[in-house]
């Protein structure tokens, strides 16, 4: 490739002259100063051979003065590149120089035109202060009257509410029923209790079922298609065998159906629509205090004054959405939109609770015969219980007893082999004595065993260092003396045969 573009050059190829003259053009001065270097500090190549130490001087020589060319070329270039900071910051002084004249000519003009109105200037500036300070005074007060028309607003506002709650009232108040009012607030006590009591429970601990289930799915490790495969046939085979186990129980309660069974069915079928209207009851009142939140975001005034913000439903209710409009007419619309859909959901509410009357209505016999066969199950359940925990009482004293017998005969079996040997003595006369002769014999040798002690005592009473053998000797001695004085007083009074206890 390189033989070729120099063959190139040679023959004046435009391919390959062009470019070479495009970039010479391009770097115009930095070559100059290229040629201008390498025409002094180009070296000359001399050969080995032609090299004298007068020659070696020489190039020696030139060396140092390329060197010294060099220090001196780069002190000229920044020499030259200072110079033209230098003119930058001349021509930066004379632009100013420039301004500040001109400042200055505007100045004497400004002092000239204050010169000749030098009379008036000071009750100028007196009026544009006390201007200022009325213009800011008019604002102040233009708040004040906004914020004072506002407040008055809202007073009629709970004026006109007051009023129209006061003659509800009124009209309501011929109407009104203790008891009908008792029996609505225990029936909503009992609503909210059955809630409390029963459905959130049930809740709670379905969610915390569910919990542990998505935890145990978190911990497990990677699912691959295979244990997918797995997990259906599991779920497969748990369905049959639920279904099997529904199909028996059906079978055993047809076949064992008692008087009961109807009334559970029907505590059951009670308890679905129970729980269904709680649900329904549930998102009616949801829905009606997000209506209630919105409404209170915002009072609106029927005279056509605007909107006024409610401050104290700010601070007592969650932040809603901002209204995208602030013309009046729009935000009446609105207001009234949303008083119908509150009147339509508490329409609902109020029907909901009617059914709910009706139900209970309508179910009360069967509630109140399904209370008491549940009461009477409670009772027999804790006498059963009563029961079963007076017969573990029972179980476990005659469990006592009977380890306490087991005891007793060990130990009467204990006695009975220590009393065998004298029944074989009684049986056998030659073998009592027999027994007797051994007796005798380790009474002999009892006592000649003494006698060696009390004589090696008396060897030892004579040594100064032995007062304690001595004294363990004599313990012995008054041991077996003892022992001897038990054996001859049992040989004499007792007969023979009985043990010493």
């Amino acid at each position: 490739m390189h033989q070729r573009w120099r063959l190139e050059i040679l023959e004046g190829e435009k391919s390959a002259i062009y470019p070479v003259l495009e970039w010479i053009f391009n770097n115009v001065d930095r070559l100059k100063e290229r040629v201008y270097l390498a025409r002094y500090l180009t070296r000359i190549e001399v050969p080995p051979e032609e090299v004298t130490p007068d020659i070696q001087r020489v190039q020696n020589g030139i060396t140092d003065k390329m060197e010294e060319f060099k220090h001196i070329h780069s002190r000229i270039v920044e020499s030259r590149s200072d110079f033209s900071r230098a003119e930058d910051i001349r021509a930066d002084l004379k632009a100013m120089e420039e301004e500040k004249e001109q400042l200055q000519r505007k100045i004497d003009r400004v002092k000239r035109i204050a010169a000749g109105r030098g009379e008036n200037i000071n009750r100028n500036l007196e009026i544009a202060a006390k201007l200022r300070a009325e213009v800011e005074r008019g604002e102040m007060l233009n708040v004040e009257k906004q914020t004072q028309r506002n407040a008055l607003v809202h007073i009629e506002q709970r004026v006109h509410r007051l009023n129209r709650m006061k003659n509800e009232l009124e009209k309501e108040k011929d109407n009104i029923n203790p008891q009908s009012l008792i029996d609505k607030l225990k029936r909503e006590i009992d609503t909210n209790s059955y809630i409390i009591e029963e459905k959130l429970a049930k809740d709670i601990e379905m969610m915390q079922k569910n919990i542990k289930s998505v935890n145990k799915i978190l911990n497990l490790q990677n699912v691959t298609n295979n244990d997918i495969i797995n997990f259906k046939k599991r779920i497969e085979a748990l369905n049959n065998d639920i279904i099997q186990i529904t199909t028996n129980r059906d079978k055993k309660d047809e076949e064992h159906e008692d008087k009961l069974s109807i009334y559970r069915h029907q505590s059951i079928n009670i308890q679905r629509k129970k729980q269904a209207i709680a649900e329904k009851m549930q998102l009616a009142k949801r829905e009606l205090d997000e209506m209630d939140i919105i409404l209170g975001k915002f009072n609106f005034t029927s005279a056509g004054h605007g909107v006024i913000e409610n401050l104290s439903a700010q601070n007592s209710r969650p932040k809603t959405a901002k209204p995208t409009t602030n013309n009046v007419n729009n935000l009446k619309t609105m207001a009234k939109d949303l008083n119908d859909r509150v009147s339509h959901k508490r329409d609902e509410v109020q029907k909901i609770k009617e059914e709910f009357e009706e139900f209970a209505h309508r179910h009360r016999a069967a509630n109140e015969e399904y209370e008491s066969k549940r009461s009477k199950y409670t009772i027999m359940k804790n006498e059963l219980e009563n029961e079963q925990h007076e017969l573990e009482e029972d179980v476990k004293h005659l469990e006592a007893q009977n380890n306490k017998l087991i005891q007793e005969k060990t130990k009467a079996e204990n006695e009975l082999s220590d009393k065998e040997w004298l029944k074989e003595s009684i049986d056998n006369p030659s073998r009592a004595s027999e027994i007797l002769q051994e007796i005798n014999q380790k009474h002999s040798t009892t006592l000649s065993e003494i006698e060696q002690l009390r004589s090696k005592l008396t060897e030892l009473s004579g040594k100064a260092n032995g007062k304690e053998q001595i004294q363990m000797w004599k313990g012995l001695i008054a041991i077996f003396e003892k022992k001897i004085e038990l054996t001859q007083k049992n040989s004499v009074e007792a007969p023979f045969g009985d043990s010493i206890y």
